[in-house]
């Protein structure tokens, strides 16, 4: 069973069969639709539209108090930055000169930067670390969406997660649906669209909603139990396919050494 790890769905990786599973439960129709042409051309495996099960817990994440025990003064607004780490798509080379020049003293930025981002690119912009940053280290970005105003970002799938909450967005040269939020192409405009996104967040709401509706329409609280559910139904109705998955013989440095050891002990191998 394949239910992924993100809603990355602008990434062609996000739709690589590699050929390990049965089953793949989708997010959204957007997702559904491509999937369901995989399907047609392997045969092996079933589709199915359940939501991503991340959903529940961001809807239903405790929020009370949540400044106070972050120790966020409750007067200051919040202002995320969670940029993605890949060349084509990421934005903190171009971003990050620029935002020490236009934070202001009423805000608190949050910088949450991905584990495979460009380790001196982070470092150089940490070491000039100002009093109203937070970086944040914790892997479960979950509270940091909820305590913040505005999410800054590029391409990264983590603003369909702030989406979810209906919050507004900023893009920098963001690659698909341009209209989910504010899109910049020019650092200098960073300001501009952040003053217009806290004076007016439910400027894009609409869009944001379509888009969810697209991507990840399941906000009731139910799609871990949909989950389950589902696949009970796949094994009660025996409706895997019965063609096979494709043979495919995975080998890293240790498992090729066990291999020779056994064909040694077989005297396949001398």
């Amino acid at each position: 069973m394949q239910i992924f790890h993100g809603l990355g769905v602008e990434k062609q990786s996000h739709y690589k069969i590699r050929h390990f599973f049965d089953v793949y439960l989708t997010s959204g129709p957007f997702v559904t639709e491509k999937f369901v042409t995989l399907q047609r051309k392997h045969k092996y495996f079933l589709v199915s539209e359940t939501g991503w099960p991340k959903v529940d817990y961001i809807l239903q994440y405790p929020i009370t108090n949540l400044k106070q025990r972050m120790n966020i003064p409750s007067d200051k607004k919040v202002i995320l930055y969670a940029p993605t780490f890949s060349k084509e798509m990421q934005s903190a080379t171009k971003l990050l000169p620029i935002i020490p020049k236009i934070m202001r003293e009423d805000e608190i930025w949050l910088f949450k930067f991905h584990e495979l981002m460009d380790a001196k690119v982070v470092e150089s912009f940490k070491r000039n670390k100002l009093e109203n940053m937070l970086f944040i280290d914790s892997h479960d970005i979950t509270p940091y969406l909820h305590v913040s105003d505005v999410m800054i970002s590029d391409t990264s799938s983590v603003i369909y997660e702030f989406m979810v909450i209906d919050k507004p967005v900023i893009t920098f040269n963001t690659q698909s649906r341009i209209d989910k939020g504010i899109n910049i192409t020019n650092p200098d405009d960073t300001r501009e669209a952040l003053d217009r996104s806290l004076k007016n967040p439910a400027e894009f709401q609409e869009n944001r909603e379509q888009h969810l509706r697209e991507i990840n329409p399941y906000l009731d609280g139910r799609i871990s139990e949909r989950v389950f559910t589902t696949l009970s139904e796949i094994k009660t109705n025996d409706k895997l396919p019965k063609r096979n998955k494709p043979f495919i013989l995975l080998m890293c440095s240790t498992t090729v050494i066990g291999f020779k050891n056994v064909l040694r002990r077989a005297n396949v191998l001398k």
